[in-house]
């Protein structure tokens, strides 16, 4: 009974801080892309760690957040206040990119689109792996139910191999859209990354 009340109100925290956070982040990125941008042109950092710095919004914050929710049960609750704090904070920064991938990242970061390009194709390649991820999951949850009697295939899919499967897959796909994003150069197609 306590453990469920726990998870609800972690679930709760998880869902307003996730909100809030993203209000702030798509007004901010709406009205301060460019400023933003501007100042973050005079920081010695290259396109590569822009790149980076967008698949580091676009991806792990959701893997993490998968993981740390499928192993709740190893942290105090206090760990788990923090995190259903800090993710949704995490999660939310990719609203401050969206607008540069639907309008341009031109358009949406103005004059400071030298950092704009780059942040917004790493924050793709980042979603991407995410989107995979999710699909594959998706199919894998499926596949198991379609193919074994469902109290079987329930056992299954919450067997602590199938995470571990599934996390480690997560993982590659993050790692391997990381390389796409920061070397797939000046490639034609689906890998341009924006340099």
């Amino acid at each position: 009974m306590g453990s469920s009340r726990t998870d609800r109100s972690d679930r709760q925290r998880f869902v307003i801080a996730l909100a809030v956070f993203a209000a702030i982040s798509l007004v901010a990125g709406l009205e301060f892309s460019e400023d933003v941008g501007l100042v973050l042109q005079d920081t010695p950092t290259t396109k590569v760690g822009w790149l980076f710095f967008g698949w580091f919004v676009g991806g792990p914050p959701y893997a993490l957040t998968v993981l740390l929710w499928l192993e709740r049960k190893r942290f105090s609750k206090q760990t788990r206040r923090v995190w259903s704090i800090l993710l949704p904070f995490w999660i939310s920064l990719s609203l401050f990119v969206l607008p540069a991938r639907i309008a341009g990242a031109d358009e949406h970061f103005g004059t400071a689109a030298l950092v704009g390009i780059p942040l917004s194709f790493g924050w793709l390649w980042g979603m991407f792996s995410t989107g995979l991820m999710a699909f594959i999951a998706g199919v894998s949850v499926l596949a198991l139910s379609l193919s074994v009697e469902p109290a079987r295939a329930r056992e299954l899919i919450a067997s602590r191999t199938t995470r571990i499967i599934l996390e480690r897959l997560w993982l590659i796909l993050l790692v391997v859209a990381l390389g796409i994003a920061l070397y797939g150069g000046e490639g034609k197609g689906i890998f341009n990354n924006g340099i």
